[in-house]
């Protein structure tokens, strides 16, 4: 027999936008903002006791639940959201706030968020549009971002994929693969030991690249220029850079 769902709603003062707080081990996390006023919690196991928003906007279910408990949040949209897992996924849907994640094998998965800062040991991240900083660290995960405003990513062997990055991007990678289109004006830096790295650019952009691999081989297929500064620097990866 299936285990009994509780349902909880909390209201949220006008003009607030929320901040969500919450932390399980092995549950999930799925969240759902949407054009509506309060906040409804779907939880495998009760809370201890009932939810409700602080005077400043802050919801902490952090303490409330059983660290295996799987929730389900639909918010507003725009919420910021605070969480932490050990093997839990998370999965965001509709657009967020800011969004800061700590997870040590869990996978993440944003589909439209303003800030992403998250951290994982061996678990994914995917984002489909972040409209602000992607900020994603992680030692053997992959990461992969559709779009961003700004990048900051590190990895130790997981690959790294960018669709579209606007204004800056800074990569570091031991022997991840690294994959990144850009808006042909985004300064891009990468550091890799023995990862390969791949720099599209729209056609016609002329970089100032500097691209350096003591053993490894590099290329750059475009006219030189002005329009953005690559800086790639590796041991033995291969670098390149191309336009699509």
């Amino acid at each position: 027999m299936a285990s009994k769902a509780h349902d909880y709603t909390v209201a949220v003062p006008g003009g607030i936008t929320p901040e969500i707080r919450l932390g399980t081990s092995s549950g999930s996390v799925t969240v759902f903002a949407e054009p509506r006023a309060g906040i409804v919690i779907i939880a495998s196991h009760p809370a201890a006791k009932p939810p409700a928003v602080a005077p400043g906007g802050t919801l902490d279910l952090s303490s409330l639940f059983r660290p295996s408990t799987t929730i389900t949040l639909r918010c507003p949209v725009g919420s910021d959201l605070l969480v932490g897992t050990a093997s839990g996924t998370v999965r965001c849907q509709g657009t967020i706030g800011r969004l800061r994640v700590t997870t040590a094998s869990g996978s993440v998965f944003v589909e439209d968020a303003r800030v992403v800062e998250a951290r994982t040991v061996s678990g994914s991240i995917e984002a489909g549009r972040v409209s602000d900083l992607a900020r994603v660290h992680t030692r053997s995960g992959s990461i992969q971002i559709g779009s961003a405003a700004i990048a900051d990513l590190a990895t130790v062997s997981g690959r790294i994929i960018v669709g579209s990055v606007e204004a800056d991007i800074r990569v570091h990678t031991a022997s991840g693969r690294v994959t990144m289109s850009t808006s042909g004006r985004a300064d891009v830096r990468t550091r890799t030991i023995s990862g390969q790295v791949t720099v599209i650019l729209p056609p016609g952009t002329r970089p100032d690249a500097r691209l350096k691999s003591m053993r490894g081989r590099t290329s750059c297929n475009c006219e030189p220029g002005q329009d953005c500064r690559i800086i790639c620097q590796s041991v033995s990866g291969k670098i390149e850079v191309v336009t699509a």
